[in-house]
């Protein structure tokens, strides 16, 4: 029973750890401050009054970006890339100087299982500090699935070292 509660209590240390490395509240309560999204890989990035604006998306190709910002703390960006196979869910958190600081990603898949990854980005890399599989009915940890290898490239997040990579960068700079 004591090799239990120790166990749990590393990784409850470690959870803290984690949700502490990241300046950007990487749950945020109200609707975010600015909405862009590329509807397909033929179109150019667009902003949008609302996430609830933006058309559907294509599922080869298109994605879309909401984005917090805390003034004078960090730059919270969240994406969302939907497909026929998978969805996924990545949020950047940049320091107000612009470098990318800690990243969250979660692939949801039609097979009825899930990746969920985060971390500090340091050092020019995701540095994963909790990853798991998991059962996207239950939400509760499983194994490596046989056909994650499928998708591995999928299994790591797009990287955007600083804000001036984001391909939607010029638009922000356009309006304050």
């Amino acid at each position: 029973m004591i090799p239990r509660i120790v166990g749990l209590a590393l990784i409850l240390a470690a959870a803290a750890q984690v949700a502490a490395s990241a300046p950007c509240d990487m749950k945020p309560a109200g609707a975010a401050q600015r909405v862009f999204a590329q509807v397909d890989e033929k179109h150019a990035w667009r902003e949008f009054p609302k996430i609830e604006n933006v058309p559907s998306l294509d599922l080869q190709g298109g994605v879309s970006a909401e984005v917090w910002n805390e003034a004078g703390v960090a730059l919270l960006v969240r994406t969302v890339q939907p497909g026929e196979d998978f969805w996924i869910y990545t949020k950047y958190c940049f320091a107000e100087n612009g470098p990318l600081v800690y990243c969250d990603l979660e692939v949801r898949t039609a097979w009825g299982w899930g990746y969920h990854a985060e971390g500090p980005f340091t050092d020019g890399r995701f540095r994963p500090a909790s990853e798991r599989f998991f059962d996207t009915e239950k939400n509760q940890s499983i194994p490596i699935p046989q056909d994650a290898n499928d998708i591995s490239d999928s299994l790591k997040p797009t990287i955007y070292a600083d804000t001036g990579r984001l391909p939607f960068w010029k638009l922000i700079e356009k309006r304050p």
